[in-house]
């Protein structure tokens, strides 16, 4: 979703169908989707996986190590190798893509977390969208700590949560409080553990509902047309940000007791492992394609950009998946039952 959303202004230029691809996989739904799902995730791993004690929380933490670092590592070396052999044209089309010039950007870019209240304004960033990984490291920690260890814990964190979203609503703050700010994944990272602790309760109230309600492929329906709401309607676009975190806790809570029909356990798992190369991969690949085969310097992207972009990117992907994930998972499992 967040590909398409970035590589998708010649899409957009298809009036109706190019708007309604892009408002319906916009990239600050998608990314409000996946901190529900990993406060649901990491809340659930912590507390049955885990638990609250030193070691495991030296499991947890070595297993979320390994399971971003070691591709990123990858990632990083071609976002150097690619930069440098290319001399600047990456700059041109993506202007947070440029060589760390001291110290500190380095760590950032190694660690993945940018010193700043803000991270989307730091730059340089090798890889652009890791701004948002610097909020999940955050949230990662924070649970990790027992953020969302109890019921008590978890309700007051969302209360918390919910006091500064409208803080910054009642202020008039920019958007990107609600979006790009360190606080701005409070909410959603705190809705998914909460959904983890009232989870039985919440499948209760579904038991009364029609079984189309409780399809997967409805509920993506619903934050789909949602989404594209908030395109054509006036004033829909944040009220539709929030109405979708919503939808994102329904949507995590119908995946948490079944899977997509008509789609495997095996390609499910595939798919959710390759998106965060993906994820890493996308503004690179598509800097390479579009200055190298079109000789476009900035960015303006064409129908054949965006395809190529994403043939190349699951290629690349699908390799960091057999050379560096398969190895590495062997290490996480090991973890795990150790």
């Amino acid at each position: 979703m967040i590909y398409v959303w970035h590589l998708s202004n010649s899409v957009g230029s298809l009036c109706f169908v190019g708007a309604f691809i892009r408002g319906a996989l916009c990239c600050k739904s998608s990314r409000t989707w996946f901190f529900v799902l990993s406060g649901y995730l990491m809340t659930y791993i912590m507390v049955n996986t885990y638990g609250y004690d030193s070691k495991g929380m030296g499991k947890f933490a070595l297993n979320r190590f390994l399971r971003l670092y070691p591709a990123y590592m990858f990632v990083l070396f071609l976002s150097v190798t690619t930069i440098i052999l290319m001399d600047g044209m990456i700059e041109i089309y993506k202007p947070a893509m440029f060589l760390p010039r001291s110290l500190h950007e380095i760590i950032e870019n190694i660690s993945m977390i940018y010193f700043s209240f803000s991270p989307i304004t730091v730059e340089p960033r090798l890889s652009p969208p890791t701004w948002a990984l610097t909020l999940e490291l955050i949230y990662y920690c924070l649970i990790c700590l027992g953020l969302s260890k109890t019921r008590k814990i978890t309700l007051i964190w969302v209360a918390l949560s919910v006091c500064y979203t409208l803080f910054t609503l009642y202020k008039g703050y920019g958007k990107e409080y609600r979006y790009a700010m360190m606080l701005s994944g409070s909410l959603p990272f705190s809705l998914g553990a909460l959904l983890y602790h009232y989870k039985e309760g919440f499948l209760g109230l579904l038991k009364h509902l029609p079984s189309v309600l409780l399809n997967p492929w409805f509920a993506m329906t619903v934050f789909v047309l949602n989404t594209v709401s908030r395109v054509y309607i006036p004033g829909m676009w944040w009220l539709g940000f929030y109405t979708n975190l919503l939808v994102a806790v329904y949507i995590v809570l119908i995946l948490s007791e079944k899977n997509i029909p008509g789609v495997s356990s095996r390609l499910d798992y595939k798919v959710g492992e390759l998106s965060y190369h993906i994820y890493l991969l996308h503004w690179l690949v598509a800097a390479v394609i579009a200055g190298k085969l079109f000789g476009i310097e900035v960015f303006v992207v064409n129908h054949w950009v965006t395809a190529l972009t994403l043939v190349a990117t699951i290629f690349i992907s699908v390799f960091i998946s057999k050379v560096v994930d398969a190895p590495v998972n062997y290490l996480r499992k090991k973890v795990r039952e150790g």
